[in-house]
């Protein structure tokens, strides 16, 4: 009789989890989404990319001009405004990079100034990632993290991806912080043959103006 090699604790543990820095940052892929309702995926430097969010297979594909920004103002009145990424790399995979196609252009913020350090670590549910940048007087943490409950399969079904950033102040002055999120609408993308109307009735008081397609709420 064959004996176990590994005892029921051993087996049951969960040790601690490996953080990425550097270029091992350019494989990672986190899925985030509720099951069965499509997914994004949150990139080793913090990118957003592989939107499936249209009903089918969609590996590769990136909303053009998509990301989060922070702008920190000292009292002194200087600033500084970078993406919340870190630094854009890429590999020897997909056509020798893996920054991701977005309507055949490579606009993900790339060229835009990113956090001179990134370190990603892995736990699903939850993806965490630090960000550090000498210029940058606040240590940046994002937690990003799927609505995965185990045995409650209604909950972990939500079609949310959920994405909390976190500042700590590791200087001695006070600064002031505005965070921002950009998000192209592809709804009215011409390739899907939709056009977006203007919502004039829905105008809200903040100046955004609404669009909407028929057919989509």
């Amino acid at each position: 009789m064959s004996k176990n090699r590994y005892s029921r604790k051993e087996l049951y543990n969960v040790g601690a989890q490996p953080s990425y820095t550097g270029r091992n940052l350019d494989e990672i892929v986190f899925p985030l989404g509720g099951i069965g309702t499509g997914c994004i995926s949150l990139g080793g430097w913090g990118q957003l990319r592989d939107f499936e969010i249209m009903n089918k297979p969609s590996k590769g594909y990136a909303i053009p001009n998509t990301f989060f920004t922070l702008k920190v103002k000292s009292d002194s009145g200087s600033s500084v405004t970078k993406i919340l990424q870190g630094p854009a790399g890429g590999s020897f995979v997909g056509g020798g990079h893996n920054l991701g196609s977005s309507n055949d252009k490579n606009d993900g913020a790339q060229g835009l100034p990113h956090f001179r350090k990134a370190v990603f670590t892995g736990t699903f549910p939850t993806a965490t990632l630090e960000l550090e940048d000498p210029e940058v007087p606040l240590k940046v943490v994002l937690e990003a993290y799927n609505p995965f409950i185990p045995l409650n399969e209604k909950d972990s079904s939500i079609p949310v991806a959920v994405l909390v950033y976190s500042f700590e102040n590791v200087s001695d002055k006070k600064v002031s912080a505005t965070v921002y999120g950009n998000l192209t609408n592809v709804i009215g993308e011409k390739r899907r043959r939709r056009k977006n109307q203007r919502n004039q009735e829905r105008q809200n008081s903040h100046g955004a103006i609404p669009f909407q397609h028929q057919g989509c709420p």
